[in-house]
């Protein structure tokens, strides 16, 4: 089954990121914009894995969650991937001020390779809001993508993670998009001070 690791963002910042789209919507109505109910930020897309490494990874991450505690990020601009034979992703960028997110990846990280499972050396934080289809004339598709990238976000803020998720990804033709299923939720240390 095709994975990925990843952090869901509480209700109230999804409705947030949400409201922000709706209103990014009206203005931009070209771009394909990502439901507030499936937004998450990717640690690590591993695509297939087979049922044991699926397993695998699931033990190492509840091994790996309780070592660190929940910890706060904070999302600060509009910005997108350009791609010029591909869609182009347009997203919120994820701020890991206090280093947690990066340690935790690492830690992580170290514990399944020792378990024959790779994810990449280094992250880069995001929580992808929208995607805009190649077109012939691409000026047009960075001309979007510029003007998006000029609105502010200051109503969004910061969130806490208190747990990390795995994910099983299937692509529907149908919606010709993604849709995710939940396999494993494993909470981070919490402590009296985190209640």
């Amino acid at each position: 089954m095709r994975v990925f690791i990843a952090i869901s963002p509480p209700e109230e910042t999804k409705d947030s990121i949400g409201n922000l789209i709706v209103d990014l919507k009206k203005e931009f109505p070209q771009v394909n914009w990502v439901d507030s109910e499936k937004l998450h930020l990717t640690l690590a897309f591993l695509g297939m894995l087979a049922e044991e490494k699926v397993n695998t990874l699931k033990s190492t991450l509840r091994d790996t969650t309780p070592k660190f505690k929940p910890f706060d990020l904070e999302l600060t601009d509009i910005s997108y991937f350009y791609k010029k034979h591909d869609e182009s992703i347009i997203y919120l960028d994820v701020v890991d001020k206090s280093g947690e997110l990066k340690n935790f990846f690492r830690s992580l990280r170290r514990a399944l390779l020792k378990r024959d499972i790779f994810l990449p050396e280094r992250i880069d934080p995001h929580i992808t809001i929208g995607r805009v289809k190649r077109v012939r004339y691409t000026h047009i598709v960075k001309d979007t993508l510029v003007e998006i990238t000029r609105r502010k976000i200051s109503r969004v803020g910061n969130f806490r993670v208190s747990s990390i998720n795995i994910y099983h990804s299937m692509f529907s033709k149908s919606e010709n998009s993604s849709n995710y299923r939940l396999l494993q939720s494993s909470p981070l240390l919490e402590t009296d001070t985190d209640l």
